[in-house]
């Protein structure tokens, strides 16, 4: 049955995704990179304080909430922000805070854990994400070819290999954007008239695009 059956992918690619963030963190060692730590330093700020002010985070160092000290006991991560209209104490991000906001329960959860199993709570925290986006793309193929074979092989190369895979366990909003985009695609030529729901969700989640990153516009 197609509700079972997209359980079944949703399980597989969500423990493939899972597994994969677990063996680069705690057997290979790999932490954050890239704009990974700004975007966490964003989250950190929405956790402690509820806004995106990060001043006082980097002030206090704020990063070894997510970089277990232990671990990196010599880190300096420099500001990738701008100063706010009110001075020195207010310092707000370039990135968008959309993905920091995301993964926020994810970061909640990794509080009551330390070291290697911290970071992999948080590196996986986009593999929900990831595998809900190979469901759409399978949607989709579904409803354009209507050959349930040809629907699986298209979900199982997208969702296996890359950059799917590797953005699946990272911290990036490319994940939540492509999820975002195939859904409204796939509202909007579909044959059917669309709810009222249905238009009012799609016009939220492109709402959302901006606060991933004003290249998405």
């Amino acid at each position: 049955p197609k509700r079972k059956r997209l359980a079944v992918m949703f399980s597989a690619a969500f423990v493939v995704y899972t597994l994969c963030a677990g063996i680069l963190v705690l057997q290979k060692g790999l932490a954050f990179s890239g704009d990974e730590p700004y975007y966490l330093m964003t989250t950190d700020s929405l956790y402690e304080d509820g806004d995106i002010n990060v001043a006082d985070e980097y002030a206090a160092r704020d990063f070894y909430n997510f970089y277990p000290r232990e671990l990196f006991p010599n880190l300096r991560i420099q500001p990738y922000a701008r100063f706010g209209k009110k001075g020195t104490d207010y310092i707000y991000p370039i990135s968008q805070p959309g993905v920091s906001a995301l993964i926020l329960p994810q970061y909640w959860l990794s509080r009551f854990f330390e070291g290697r199993t911290r970071i992999f709570i948080i590196k996986s925290s986009l593999a929900l994400w990831g595998a809900l986006l190979g469901l759409q793309l399978y949607l989709l193929a579904l409803e354009l070819w209507k050959k349930r074979h040809t629907a699986f092989l298209i979900w199982f190369f997208f969702s296996f290999t890359s950059p799917i895979l590797f953005f699946s366990i990272h911290i990036y909003p490319e994940v939540p954007i492509a999820l975002f985009t195939v859904f409204i695609f796939r509202k909007a030529r579909s044959s059917q008239t669309p709810s009222v729901f249905h238009l009012l969700f799609s016009g939220f989640l492109l709402a959302l695009f901006f606060w991933f990153g004003l290249k998405y516009n």
